[in-house]
């Protein structure tokens, strides 16, 4: 299974491929920083260009026994290969689109939304106008 499937809208971004490679699907840290999500039909080798989508909704795999509360920071273990809870992983990835109960081993993650959670957008909205 990828680490992670596409349920929504995207934007790209393009990384290079590290020596051990790509696979669709895979979850990495962009060059500007942000998470991305690796698209390509096929696994990618060492140095081959390649596009991480960096917005969107996604299936991320995640231990049994982890649990998330809606609109709740997902952090990402690199090593492991699953979500985990804020800053408990390598790095951020987003916000959990709905609550993930034990015994599920996917959360749903609104990937790079961990700046204000989903119920704040008309806070932002409104600070943008003002600016």
């Amino acid at each position: 299974m990828a680490e992670a499937m596409l349920v929504g809208a995207y934007d790209e971004e393009q990384v290079v491929t590290p020596s051990t490679g790509y696979n669709p699907g895979d979850i990495v840290k962009t060059p500007s920083g942000r998470p991305g999500v690796i698209i390509s039909q096929r696994p990618l080798e060492e140095d081959e260009p390649a596009l991480a989508k960096t917005t969107g909704r996604y299936n991320v795999a995640s231990a049994s026994g982890t649990t998330f509360s809606a609109e709740a920071i997902v952090g990402w273990d690199d090593t492991n290969k699953l979500a985990v809870a804020a800053g408990a992983g390598d790095f951020d990835i987003g916000t959990a689109g709905k609550a993930k109960v034990s015994g599920e081993l996917v959360v749903l993650v609104v990937l790079n939304d961990s700046v204000a959670p989903v119920a704040d957008f008309e806070t932002r909205i409104a600070a943008l106008e003002a600016a």
